[in-house]
């Protein structure tokens, strides 16, 4: 990540973000892991968790730390759009989307099985992905503060 990301402001890096994002394909399928570095990252994902990461003022001097928690974020992306993109195939879709993963069908054909289901389908992840950016800063869990842990009182 950019020290120089750092002083910019935060509408200014969530701007960069929501750019990345929408250039973004299904990121789901886009891991690739090299046995030597690790995982990849497409660049426009990686774009788009670094300013995550800004956001949530993320950052250490250590470049390996940086990539553990970049690598980190985005399994735990990964693991909240497959989640959430079951939840959006319509269920009279599910049964063959689970057909499709018993078989082990190969990832083209459950991608193409997802825009079917889906004609949104790039509309659903770039609202996942905003949804993920949200709940790990931390915003929309609560509705007003009265909600909130810290506004419990105790008798």
């Amino acid at each position: 990540m950019d020290d120089k990301n750092l002083n910019q402001p935060v509408s200014q890096v969530t701007d960069q973000t929501n750019q990345s994002m929408s250039v973004a394909q299904d990121p789901v399928n886009q891991l690739v892991e090299s046995p030597d570095q690790g995982i990849e990252i497409p660049e426009e994902i990686k774009k788009f968790l670094e300013g995550i990461m800004v956001e949530a003022k993320i950052n250490t001097d250590d470049e390996e730390m940086n990539k553990e928690t970049l690598e980190d974020l985005f399994m735990r992306m990964v693991e909240f759009i497959n989640l959430k993109i079951v939840d959006a195939v319509p269920e009279d879709k599910l049964e063959g989307l689970n057909e499709l993963l018993l078989k082990n069908a190969d990832q083209e054909e459950i991608d193409n099985y997802v825009e079917e289901a889906l004609p949104d389908a790039q509309n659903v992840y770039n609202r996942i992905m905003l949804e993920f950016r949200d709940m790990y800063l931390g915003k929309g869990i609560y509705q007003n503060l009265e909600d909130s842990p810290e506004a419990v009182n105790v008798k």
